[in-house]
């Protein structure tokens, strides 16, 4: 549900990868790896979908974090690992979920030339938002490698512009 988006995805046939492979790795990808998602959301209507679908990967991950709290473990550190675990679903799905709300923003406002300068910042702070609360696992022992907001790249070479880029255009163009 955050990883892909079943708008787009269920007419591939095969053709592209899901999602255009937007999320690689430990990188998430923007308005340029989701170009072709993006496009095809905004002729064919399916932005409140794909956000739909981000909102319901968010309440899974919520449920998931609600129920590793509620087991009483018999293995203390097996119980702080799912914790974790589950932490890091849900804060992660909640940054999907907001860069995706700016894209879609943002894309509208590509095509039609009218952005809609409220809704983009409010999304990207709750972005930021987001992002903080995600980083604070980095101190957490049991956090598995966290995302990048830029794209992957080959070892060697720089990372491509990615989620981070995508949300810090669209605010720029929302004035703040």
């Amino acid at each position: 549900k955050g990883r892909y988006c079943e708008s787009f995805d269920a007419v591939l046939k095969e053709s592209v990868l899901p999602a255009a492979c937007w999320m690689r790795d430990d990188r998430l990808g923007g308005r340029q790896q989701l170009g072709i998602v993006l496009d095809y959301l905004h002729r064919h209507g399916l932005f409140p979908n794909a956000l739909q679908e981000k909102a319901e990967a968010v309440r899974l991950w919520e449920t998931i974090a609600a129920l590793s709290e509620s087991i009483a473990w018999p293995d203390a550190e097996l119980g702080a690992f799912v914790r974790t675990s589950a932490q890091y679903g849900l804060r992660l799905f909640r940054i999907v979920e907001q860069g995706w709300r700016v894209l879609a923003l943002g894309t509208e406002g590509d095509r039609s030339g009218a952005y809609d300068a409220a809704a983009i910042r409010e999304a990207a702070a709750a972005y930021d938002d987001a992002w903080c609360s995600y980083r604070e696992l980095a101190s957490t022992p049991h956090a598995a490698t966290l995302y990048a907001g830029c794209y992957f790249a080959l070892p060697g070479a720089e990372s491509e512009p990615g989620l981070d880029e995508s949300v810090a255009y669209y605010r720029a163009l929302a004035g703040a």
